[in-house]
């Protein structure tokens, strides 16, 4: 059975379409990861590695997935298995393209499970520290060692815990059980809006805040610090590797198949480059200047120069600073400070939400679409396999384990750093190799409002893109396996790795059903 489907949801509104995959690419990595990337590597000098890889891997990949989505979507697919099927089978047979796809497409539900499950797990902690400090919870932290106590406290009380996750998973399940209109795009109108006005507000109170411990600590200096040029720090091959991870990660590329998902609910004639690239700048907006605005000069208000240091030489992460260094500077701010950690911490759930929302929306459509379950049922069977991909996360808190992060952390670095690697490798494959450069380029310009030129097409997409792809893996597989959160210290680590090799597993299984039903008879 194969074919369009004519009765297939659509974007409303343009500009629902731009705010749902802006949401999709601005999550907690924006506010929290990038700050501290620039503080390792270079501040000012770290844009040189950035921007280079927007360029060359963020913006070209960005392209394909749209352009792999919108041409997936006029037959009817939302995921990346039938996907690669349709485009790989013009140079490939039938059966090795069926291979080919339904291994990618089991590799993308990995990384989609994965993700989701200790994701929603962080945007529930985002929740809880945003009612604890208008609350005034904060306000007894007096010292980074006081707030990382409150986060092991929060961590191993199952009650706090869970339900803070159960509660956010239950309102992103909710949402895509509505459908894309109803759903997606009316949060997305929602949401996206807030994210901006309280990122403003932030960048506002962040840079004028002044000194309030010591003063010589202003704010102010925290942000000239991030921003100027360390110029050494861009002979260390490194800068350039974090940066492209960074740029990679920021646009979601590769994750679960999201962007491609999102893309398949555009009309025929609908364009790609101009949305993808506004997109890609509102991402950049909340990133570099927004997320850049706020932790890094928060954080040098509290601790001055020798906790930044900490963060340069990579001992303290941006998630470190969010819930070590930060609670205890709102604590002392007293009532505004309730405001502005309220107001920074629901940030951080809403950026996390319109993510999650993506990923969850790509599980449920492999249901609704391929094997006839109502959106709505598709929805809770999603949520469902979320669920046991993200309590362990909770159970290994209540077990007050020395770590309390191993099943979190492993996760973390195999399927959110490697395989969405993976995923994105072989997108550029089937678009760019197997459906061939001058059919994709027709079709990324189907309806256009502006050209990509050619050769960037061909030879940055087509070949620097994948080329930068491999040696990212290869760093990433070097010098990462050899970090604590690729290796299992305790059975929740184990648990971790065998619950990668059961989603990919159930990925097998659901991708091969879900392109027999399709187009069984091409390749059985």
């Amino acid at each position: 059975m194969s074919g369009t489907s004519s009765a297939r949801e659509h974007w409303a509104t343009r500009i629902g379409l731009i705010l749902a995959m802006a949401g999709n690419a601005i999550g907690l990595g924006n506010f929290i990861r990038f700050p501290a990337k620039a503080a390792a590597y270079g501040g000012g000098a770290y844009l040189i590695p950035y921007f280079l890889a927007l360029i060359l891997l963020g913006i070209p990949i960005m392209f394909v997935e749209w352009t792999l989505g919108r041409y997936g979507g006029l037959f009817g697919h939302g995921h990346l298995t039938p996907m690669l099927y349709i485009v790989s089978k013009k140079k490939l047979t039938p059966k090795n393209a069926a291979l080919f796809a339904i291994v990618g497409g089991a590799v993308a539900f990995v990384t989609g499970a994965m993700i989701t499950g200790y994701y929603t797990n962080i945007i529930g902690w985002m929740s809880y520290y945003a009612v604890s400090s208008l609350s005034g919870a904060f306000q007894g932290l007096e010292a980074a060692k006081d707030a990382e106590g409150f986060l092991a406290n929060f961590l191993t009380n199952p009650v706090y815990n869970v339900t803070a996750w159960l509660v956010s998973l239950l309102i992103i399940t909710i949402i895509v059980s509505r459908g894309i209109r109803r759903g997606v795009e009316i949060a997305a109108k929602i949401m996206m809006p807030i994210l901006f006005i309280e990122g403003i507000i932030l960048v506002l109170v962040s840079l004028t805040i002044g000194s309030p411990v010591k003063p010589e600590w202003s704010s102010i200096q925290g942000f000239e610090w991030l921003w100027t040029p360390r110029l050494t720090k861009l002979g260390d091959p490194a800068a350039f590797i974090e940066g492209a991870g960074q740029i990679f990660f920021t646009l979601s590329i590769g994750i679960a198949g999201i962007i491609p998902n999102y893309a398949s609910y555009l009309r025929r004639e609908d364009d790609i480059p101009l949305s993808a690239l506004t997109t890609t700048s509102l991402n950049e907006f909340a990133e570099v200047v927004m997320g850049a605005s706020i932790a890094i000069p928060l954080a040098y208000a509290f601790g001055g120069p020798e906790l930044l240091a900490d963060v340069e030489a990579g001992e303290v992460s941006g998630f470190g600073l969010s819930v070590s260094a930060l609670p205890p500077l709102f604590g002392r701010l007293g009532g505004i400070g309730n405001i502005a950690g309220f107001l920074w911490f629901s940030l951080l759930w809403f950026a996390g939400v319109t993510s999650a929302i993506a990923l969850v929306n790509v599980i449920t459509s492999i249901f609704e679409e391929d094997f006839n379950i109502v959106r709505s049922k598709g929805a809770w069977i999603s949520f469902i396999i979320v669920f046991f991909a993200g309590v362990f996360v909770n159970l290994e808190g209540a077990f007050k384990t020395e770590q309390l992060t191993d099943y979190l952390d492993l996760a973390d670095f195999y399927a959110g750093s490697l395989l969405l690697m993976v995923v994105a490798l072989i997108e550029v494959i089937a678009v760019l190799w197997l459906w061939g450069v001058d059919e994709s380029y027709e079709e990324l310009h189907r309806g256009a409002y502006m050209t990509v030129p050619k050769g960037y097409w061909k030879y940055v997409a087509g070949g620097i893109a994948p080329l930068y792809l491999i040696i990212l893996l290869v760093w990433f597989v070097v010098t990462g396996t050899q970090t604590a959160a690729a290796r299992p210290d305790n059975v929740f680590g184990w648990i971790a790795v065998g619950m990668l090799i059961l989603m990919f597993i159930l990925g097998l299984i659901i991708n091969w059903n879900a392109l027999k039903r399709r187009y069984g008879e091409e390749f059985t």
